[in-house]
C-alpha cells in the first residue's frame, strides 16, 4: 500500500508540474499572438507601407552619411597644401567645384543679340579711355 501511495503522490506532483508548464506554455503563446510582428504580418498593406517607410530611411541616411564623409574629406584634402604636388591638385579640384557651384546658383539671364553685347564693350571701352586721359591730363 505505501508503494501505491508514493506512486499516487509523485504522479500528482509530476501532474500538478505538468499543469504549470501547460498554463506557462499558453501564456506565452498568447503574448507571441499579440506581438507587433504578428500583427503586422497580418496586415500586408501596412507591412509594405513600414517597408517603404524604412527603405526612404535608409537612402535618406546613406545619403547624409555619404555627403557628410565627402565633406571631411574634401576638408581634410584642402588642408594638405602643404604637400607640393598633392595639394596643388586637390585645390585645383576644389576650385573647380566651387566654380561649378556658383555658375550653378546663379540665375542665368536673358541671353543679348551679340551686337548688343559688342557695343557695350566698345561704350566701357571708350569710358576708360576718357577716364585716363582725363587722368593724365590733371
Amino acid at each position: 500500500m505505501s508503494q501505491t501511495s508514493s506512486k499516487n503522490t509523485s504522479q500528482i506532483k509530476l501532474e500538478n508540474e505538468l499543469a504549470k508548464n501547460v498554463s506557462e506554455l499558453s501564456k506565452q503563446v498568447a503574448d507571441i499572438k499579440n506581438m507587433e510582428v504578428i500583427r503586422i504580418l497580418r496586415r500586408p498593406f501596412r507591412l509594405m507601407w513600414l517597408s517603404f517607410l524604412k527603405g526612404l530611411m535608409v537612402g535618406f541616411g546613406s545619403v547624409l552619411g555619404a555627403s557628410v564623409l565627402v565633406a571631411i574629406f574634401i576638408f581634410i584634402l584642402s588642408k594638405m597644401s602643404l604637400v607640393p604636388y598633392i595639394g596643388d591638385q586637390f585645390q585645383s579640384i576644389i576650385d573647380q567645384l566651387q566654380l561649378k557651384q556658383n555658375t550653378e546658383s546663379e540665375v542665368p539671364a536673358k541671353e543679348a543679340p551679340v551686337e548688343e553685347i559688342k557695343a557695350d564693350e566698345v561704350n566701357v571701352q571708350t569710358e576708360q579711355v576718357n577716364i585716363q586721359e582725363e587722368a593724365t591730363i590733371n
